[in-house]
């Protein structure tokens, strides 16, 4: 009697605690929600990106597509851009919505460009059907279509791209209408300066520090060579300076090539942010 009594109790506290657990569940995914949102809007994307996964694993086995676009999004203002391009690959293929696997393909292509794969992001700009588009969905497909061109030297198509974002296309028309500014200076004729005056390819490239230090040290060694020359012969002035020489003379040439396609590339990206600049101020 007393025992069939007390698995009456028991039985009734865990069905009163299971009602409790599950209607508090069935909240949590709401309360989660909207951290995560709230969250997100305050730029906290470690505790957005958490609250989402919550959402996320009380809906499993179900995937959310939308639930799958906003870690993506987390993951994209983190700079993870590898686990972005993860999930807003998920939001494509478990979404029904042709608007949301759009979106979920401008996102990829932002994560394939962040992590400098320029080839694949433009493929999956490619595969949009941009009749589709919305108006912002659509300029920001010319943005990343200009930028993957632009990164991969593909300079007229670049242009075109980004003077669909603009109305006033002076700025941008100045800049690719001399392209020649786009490949300076140019590594190989530093590299061919240097390798005829040690120095001069650095100082043709702008780096007066190195091109100092270049044809100073490479003077010191046509000096003891012509010291060593003259008091004991060219055999002995070969083997002792020569070997030293050539390695400074070698690596000088080498090191004004490679300063000089650095100093390329910088002047690239102060181009590219002169072109983003003016199409922000004509798109506020």
């Amino acid at each position: 009697m007393y025992i069939r009594a007390l698995y009456s109790c028991v039985s009734m506290f865990l069905g009163v605690i299971g009602a409790f657990a599950q209607s508090t569940e069935g909240n949590s995914s709401v309360s989660y929600m909207e951290m995560a949102q709230k969250a997100y809007g305050a730029k906290n994307y470690d505790l957005a990106l958490y609250a989402y996964n919550q959402v996320a694993f009380e809906n499993y086995p179900q995937v959310d597509p939308t639930i799958q676009l906003e870690i993506g999004r987390c993951y994209l203002a983190i700079g993870d851009y590898e686990q972005a391009g993860a999930f807003f690959d998920r939001s494509f293929f478990s979404s029904k919505l042709t608007s949301q696997q759009q979106e979920a393909i401008l996102l990829k292509s932002r994560a394939l460009i962040g992590q400098y794969k320029y080839t694949l992001a433009l493929s999956e700009l490619y595969s949009l059907d941009t009749t589709l588009l919305s108006h912002s969905a659509k300029a920001t497909f010319y943005l990343f279509k200009g930028l993957c061109l632009y990164e991969m030297e593909q300079f007229e198509a670049a242009e075109a791209a980004f003077l669909a974002l603009v109305s006033d296309s002076n700025h941008i028309q100045s800049i690719f209408a001399s392209p020649k500014q786009l490949y300076r200076p140019r590594s190989t004729l530093a590299l061919a300066l240097s390798a005829m005056v040690p120095g001069s390819g650095q100082l043709y490239a702008k780096e007066y520090r190195e091109a100092g230090n270049s044809f100073l040290i490479n003077s010191v060694f046509i000096f003891y060579y012509l010291r060593i020359f003259n008091l004991y012969g060219p055999l002995d002035a070969f083997i002792a300076v020569l070997p030293w020489f050539q390695r400074y003379y070698v690596g000088g040439y080498n090191k004004a090539s490679l300063l000089a396609y650095q100093k390329m590339l910088a002047n690239r990206k102060l181009i590219l942010a002169s072109i983003l600049a003016d199409i922000e101020k004509q798109n506020p």
